[in-house]
């Protein structure tokens, strides 16, 4: 694909939600639409809540211009199901819901995906270099993934900075695997997303003047459970799992210890608690929220780093360095989980 094509799909999304972003600020601080703070939140202070109004459009409109300009588009199913998922965000940012309905709607979206040919079909098997077919098993795998991974972007987005930055390393990642491997729609529509997102940023790096809200984190979240389902070639999809696997490590991660804490606590899942990773990185060290930006957003380019070259080259180097990779995550977590239990509390 031509370079400027690809520049142009970065940079038209990156400049309109320059654009919109403070229209959407202004808007809701006339309407009053805040974040409200509590003991979890890492903010004070008003803080509006509608980033993800803006991530949406910018994507929208650069995806419709592309379409225009050199017919790169991907499946109808797969707007479908992220306009669902926008919609119901929108709601909940605005009036918030019960969480069964939030799960009901993910659902339908996963649904709509799937009838339109979306599944984890394969999953490559390091080392042996084998793709295990799920078979009938790719129906509910595909559901845990996607709704296991829209919902660990939500959860992410807990402090400034951080599921914007974690999700603009992912979908550069994706597309980059993409344009690698020729499919060139895919990086189009992943370049979009991260240009939006890089726009918005820009007025969500600490101290943040908005937040995405749901409206932003369970779309993008949608999206890059998604993106994987795309790829057209079933052996390659097995690899490319592997690679959305590893750089969303940090927010399955987290997910996964949130249901390990509420579970021993005897609380529901979707029970809000103070024990996410950017908790335990202000609780339990003495950096500060940019320099916690910069150790997970180092540790998420790494990841995308040699996930990148496992797709460029799979072989028995790159495969090791998942492993690492994963490994590097298990330390993580495992350091946060420790300074806990030994009691060492910095604030």
């Amino acid at each position: 694909m031509n370079f400027l094509y690809l520049t142009l799909s970065i940079l038209l999304p990156l400049v309109l939600n320059l654009i919109f972003t403070p229209i959407i600020i202004a808007v809701a601080h006339k309407k009053n639409l805040f974040d409200v703070t509590d003991h979890r939140k890492t903010h004070v202070g008003n803080i509006p809540r509608l980033g993800g109004i803006g991530i949406f459009l910018a994507t929208v409109i650069s995806a419709i211009t592309m379409y225009i300009l050199i017919k790169s588009s991907v499946s109808i199913s797969f707007y479908i199901a992220i306009s669902i998922i926008f919609i119901s965000g929108i709601v909940d940012d605005v009036k918030p819901v019960r969480a069964y309905v939030k799960l009901l709607t993910q659902i339908a979206a996963s649904l709509t995906l799937i009838v339109g040919g979306f599944t984890l079909s394969h999953i490559y098997i390091p080392f042996i270099g084998y793709n295990l077919d799920f078979g009938i098993l790719k129906y509910p795998i595909t559901f845990i993934w996607v709704i296991g991974v829209t919902n660990a972007l939500n959860l992410l987005d807990g402090m400034d900075g951080q599921a914007g930055g974690v999700s603009v390393i992912a979908s550069i990642t994706i597309g980059i695997v993409a344009l690698l491997l020729g499919q060139t729609n895919i990086t189009v529509i992943c370049f979009i997303l991260a240009g939006s997102l890089i726009g918005f940023l820009n007025y969500n790096l600490p101290p943040a003047k908005i937040f995405m809200g749901d409206s932003g984190s369970l779309t993008i979240g949608f999206f890059l459970a998604a993106a994987p389902l795309l790829f057209q070639d079933t052996d390659v999809k097995g690899r490319v799992l592997l690679v959305g696997i590893a750089v969303l490590l940090i927010p399955i991660f987290d997910v996964f210890s949130a249901m390990i804490r509420r579970t021993k606590l005897k609380i529901s899942f979707f029970h809000p608690d103070r024990g996410h990773i950017h908790h335990k990185f202000i609780d339990f060290t003495s950096l500060g929220t940019k320099q916690i930006l910069l150790v997970i957003y180092s540790i998420c380019i790494l990841s995308g780093t040699l996930a990148s070259l496992f797709i460029f080259n799979t072989n028995i180097l790159t495969e090791i360095g998942l492993v690492l990779n994963l490994i590097i995550h298990l330390i993580l977590f495992g350091f946060l989980h420790r300074r806990k239990k030994a009691g060492v509390i910095k604030r």
